[in-house]
């Protein structure tokens, strides 16, 4: 026990025992010292500074080009699938908004700008959160901000 704290005992006894598999990386104990201080000289040469800056950018602006995130994609789902999903769940807000101008609780002409025309797009963001594909609490807190909205317009209800 030269140096080892109980709780470095605790850790390599939960990975080494512990017949569920996770993650060492978690702990940093696959760490490489002498690699990463390869790297770390590597990176002070300028022309291999220069040139994987260079890669850097060209992987990102790929990335942009071709939209390579996960933003809005559920574990467990392909973000083909889930795309799909989204723009079901915003025609379906399309049409939620299009039934509340009707109905008169929304104003159907809004000024660019306006507050009307923010609670109208923040309404229709909130409805397609709440039918699009994620996570059950934000879809909960989506519906719930839907319901207890102050949808009316000024016109739509006088008193």
């Amino acid at each position: 026990m030269s140096g080892e704290t109980p709780a470095d005992n605790a850790d390599e006894a939960r990975y080494k025992y512990n017949p569920k598999k996770r993650s060492l990386r978690t702990k940093g104990l696959r760490s490489n010292p002498k690699a990463a201080e390869a790297l770390r000289r590597k990176w002070q040469d300028p022309e291999f500074r220069a040139a994987h800056l260079e890669v850097l950018k060209r992987n990102k602006a790929k990335q942009k080009e071709f939209h390579l995130y996960r933003n809005g994609v559920p574990d467990g789902m392909r973000k083909a699938e889930a795309d799909v999903l989204w723009a079901k769940a915003e025609e379906q807000a399309k049409k939620f908004i299009k039934i509340m101008e009707d109905a008169g609780e929304l104003d159907a002409i809004v000024v660019p700008g306006s507050e009307a025309e923010m609670a109208k797009n923040v309404l229709a963001e909130a409805y397609k959160i709440a039918v699009g594909p994620g996570d059950k609490k934000v879809k909960v807190t989506a519906q719930r901000m839907i319901l207890t909205s102050p949808r009316r317009s000024p016109k739509a209800n006088p008193s």
